[in-house]
């Protein structure tokens, strides 16, 4: 397993941002392939990757520099985009962390009826190890996207359980979860759902509640992670 720390768009020779949105994105992602080669692996290893923007309007050069790293459809690792407030004022316009399993085959899975408008997967697998791009509050029958915080964390858990079906996984196998809220006050209705979905305290995923990084109308959602059985 290769674990990042902070990757950004800083030149190799010089250690300073490069100039240009679109460079400082290829730059990073270059820098991202730099270290996993450097672990002896290569981008085909990586699982999971989070980004940090520094502004929305940059998205589009991320997803440019995103194709390039990653460009066929099918054999993405997940993903998690973040609007980060904490690099406004800075020369850096992106920070990424990865996470990967050296010499493991990477798959890709969906949700039927649910997904993302950005060319990720709903989830990853290397081998033996799963990742989940964000699982939000969206009806798999209809594809709309519930209003009510009860009702998307109801079907965020209930999208999370149809995908790990999807993985070849039980609700055993996640084992860390990331829970992204609107804010904090929405504690108590995810607790409630969370409780529902993992009854057993000793089979409970180990979890993490941040008010950060929602877009748009989503008031939660899911990232998970966790080791299912190779082969499924």
């Amino acid at each position: 397993m290769v674990y990042s720390s902070v990757i950004g768009g800083q030149d190799p020779k010089t250690n300073k941002q490069v100039a240009g949105t679109e460079q400082q994105m290829d730059q990073a992602f270059q820098n991202m392939r730099a270290l996993v080669e450097q672990a002896g692996g290569t981008t085909k290893d990586i699982g999971l990757v989070w980004v940090f923007l520094r502004d929305k309007a940059d998205q589009p050069a991320m997803i440019d520099a995103w194709l390039k790293m990653f460009p066929h459809d099918g054999d993405r690792p997940a993903r998690k985009t973040i609007m980060y407030d904490e690099l406004k004022g800075r020369e850096t316009l992106v920070q990424i962390q990865f996470i990967a399993a050296l010499g493991a085959k990477r798959r890709n899975f969906e949700i039927p009826g649910v997904g993302h408008h950005d060319p990720i997967p709903m989830g990853a697998t290397l081998g033996s190890r799963f990742f989940s791009s964000g699982i939000g509050g969206y009806d798999a029958k209809t594809g709309e996207q519930a209003e009510t915080l009860e009702r998307q964390t109801e079907l965020a858990f209930q999208n999370l359980r149809a995908l790990m079906a999807q993985v070849g996984g039980a609700m055993d196998s996640v084992a860390h979860l990331t829970i992204l809220l609107r804010d904090y006050h929405a504690q108590d209705v995810v607790t409630k759902s969370l409780l529902e979905t993992f009854p057993d305290k000793d089979k409970r995923p180990a979890c993490h509640a941040m008010a950060l990084g929602l877009p748009g109308k989503n008031l939660i959602q899911l990232h998970a992670a966790g080791v299912i059985e190779e082969g499924n």
